[in-house]
């Protein structure tokens, strides 16, 4: 198993909402000196507190969305049902220099390189690691959402 770096603690620089339903957090702080560079698209574990008061933390896995020299943003999907989970109620509530444990980076799931179309799917949570590897393709590919390719299909060609 390969050794995996010490977690870090990052502030809370700031938060968005990026859409009614995403919630984009923005952390940093001193320990993001030694973090790998081009991390966007791979992973980080959130390690909060527990609810019950328990030694031990909850950990939450996210993607990086993006990633700039001393920041880190991290991408919240909230539901709008009344329920949150762990990681969406403390992003919700975290207030500017809240700290966080995070641990990682792991690493990325890129798309497979040489093809010209791509279908990708995933729920409201997928949206950071779409969103990445859509950014990563060649201006020619296309994709099922490409009205070219709907038309094809509904031909029968």
């Amino acid at each position: 198993m390969a050794d995996r770096p010490e977690p870090r603690k990052m502030r809370v620089l700031g938060s968005r909402r990026v859409t009614p339903s995403m919630l984009r957090m923005t952390l940093g702080g001193a320990d993001i000196v030694d973090f790998p560079a081009g991390q966007q698209g791979s992973y980080v574990k959130l390690m909060l507190p527990s609810e019950d008061g328990a030694p031990k933390p909850v950990v939450r896995t996210y993607t990086i969305r993006q990633q700039r020299e001393s920041e880190l943003d991290i991408d919240f999907a909230l539901h709008g049902n009344g329920r949150t989970g762990i990681a969406t109620k403390w992003a919700l509530e975290a207030g500017i220099g809240e700290e966080i444990v995070l641990g990682g980076p792991g690493p990325a799931k890129p798309l497979p390189s040489g093809f010209d179309h791509y279908s990708i799917a995933g729920d409201m949570t997928a949206l950071p690691a779409i969103s990445v590897n859509l950014e990563a393709l060649p201006q020619h590919a296309t994709g099922c959402g490409d009205r070219s390719a709907k038309r094809r299909r509904s031909s029968g060609s």
